[in-house]
């Protein structure tokens, strides 16, 4: 369940991922409770989704730090911040897209759907204003 919210004024999570120094393998934790385990030996763990960050792992020193955060730069934000999505018509498994790879449709629907989830609408309000500003430059040129 979420729940509406209020603008957050402090920098905020929006990539909850490590790296396993080990096997090199990536997690990313998507959700509250969505823990996620490397195969190997060091068993590394992430999980909390936005929320949080809670890792570990036989050898902690072996880990990588990951995660994103708003006031990080919004050129790598719109790459790494996603949306989980089943499909236009509800139709497809659930996966996730970065907002850079959202339709500027879907980008438009979720800015509505959005209203009242301050963090979240905050997100998609920047990369339509990034949009809008990228497209000024490209027909510019």
């Amino acid at each position: 369940m979420t729940l509406k919210s209020k603008k957050n004024t402090e920098p905020y999570m929006v990539h909850n991922s490590i790296q396993c120094l080990e096997c090199g393998q990536i997690l990313v934790s998507r959700h509250i409770h969505d823990l996620q385990t490397c195969s190997c030996p060091n068993m590394a763990t992430v999980d909390g989704g936005l929320l949080y960050t809670k890792t570990a792992a036989k050898d902690p020193s072996k880990l990588k730090d990951l995660c994103i955060y708003s006031d990080d730069d919004f050129e790598k934000i719109r790459i790494f911040a996603s949306r989980g999505t089943r499909g236009e018509f509800y139709d497809e498994s659930l996966h996730y897209i970065p907002l850079a790879l959202l339709t500027d449709q879907h980008l438009q629907n979720l800015l509505i759907y959005t209203e009242g989830y301050a963090n979240q609408n905050e997100l998609l309000k920047r990369e339509a204003e990034y949009r809008r500003k990228n497209k000024e430059l490209w027909q510019k040129k």
